[in-house]
């Protein structure tokens, strides 16, 4: 028995050792090339969310599906389950030729059409920035959508303050392992004004994909602080979908219908929860 575990310990360190040190220049280099230049991209994962906020803790379970096929279509499609706010939440992001549509259930609390036909993208990046957990815009701009969403955020360039308070930037890689294989594991930090971002990405070192992402987002509001934590599990598929396959805009409506229902003790007032907690990294665009 003892053997047996040395050899499993001289194993996984073994692996570890195996991938080649590399700069976190280099690998969100390689990481920018390989979502930015595949012909076609599918997602499904996972999300737990927990908000602290003014004493309050908030815990939202989410799934995503992503489908892309360059320069034709996007579709993202989100299910949100919680008890806080409105309650549960579905949502589409679909993109076709440069034309957005949106499927928000939430508007059905407000007696507007949870169908958004013809969305402006403005309208849908930012409500995708407050209810998507970071899906929107990360999914589309680190894909490159078009010119104007194209980039991941650890690798963009240029100045950042707030209130003349300049940002600080760290990106470190290190070799971890993940599901008993080794991985890259980029760590990226950022502090500016009251904001203090950390975020971890582990990665496929034959891919450059994202397999697994961990955030802690803080802002100091002065008498308090709130905290956000979120944790997501990615299983991406490049190169997989003909360009020929139809990928329908498809609201789910069926499924959606239960999430219509407010939560116990929730009421209109609820609409503003849904702002986000507000990341350095989505106040800066970046």
């Amino acid at each position: 028995m003892k053997i047996t575990l040395v050899a499993l310990i001289v194993l996984c360190c073994a692996g570890c050792a195996s991938l080649p040190r590399m700069h976190s220049t280099e690998l969100m280099r390689r990481m920018t090339d390989a979502y930015s230049k595949c012909q076609s991209y599918e997602e499904t994962g996972t999300i737990y969310d927990v908000e602290v906020e003014g004493g309050e803790t908030n815990v939202s379970r989410i799934r995503f599906h992503v489908q892309f096929v360059r320069d034709l279509v996007f579709r993202l499609e989100i299910h949100c389950e919680r008890k806080h706010g409105a309650g549960p939440y579905s949502l589409v992001y679909y993109w076709d030729r440069g034309r957005w549509s949106e499927f928000n259930s939430i508007n059905s609390h407000y007696q507007r059409s949870p169908v958004i036909p013809n969305a402006d993208e403005d309208a849908v990046i930012g409500g995708g920035v407050a209810l998507s957990f970071d899906l929107m815009p990360f999914i589309p701009r680190i894909l490159c959508l078009s010119d104007h969403l194209c980039g991941f955020r650890g690798s963009a360039g240029g100045e950042f303050s707030i209130n003349g308070i300049a940002q600080t930037k760290r990106a470190d890689v290190t070799v971890e392992r993940l599901h008993l294989r080794s991985v890259y594991r980029l760590a990226l930090k950022r502090d500016v004004a009251m904001y203090h971002d950390e975020e971890d990405y582990w990665i496929d070192p034959k891919t450059y994909t994202i397999l697994k992402r961990r955030a802690h987002y803080t802002k100091d509001r002065g008498d308090h602080t709130n905290v956000t934590t979120r944790e997501s599990s990615h299983h991406p598929k490049l190169d997989t979908i003909p360009t020929n396959k139809l990928i329908e805009f498809n609201p789910p409506a069926s499924r959606a219908n239960k999430s219509l229902q407010p939560a116990p003790g929730s009421g209109s007032s609820s609409a503003a929860r849904f702002t986000s907690l507000g990341p350095a990294w989505l106040s800066s665009g970046r």
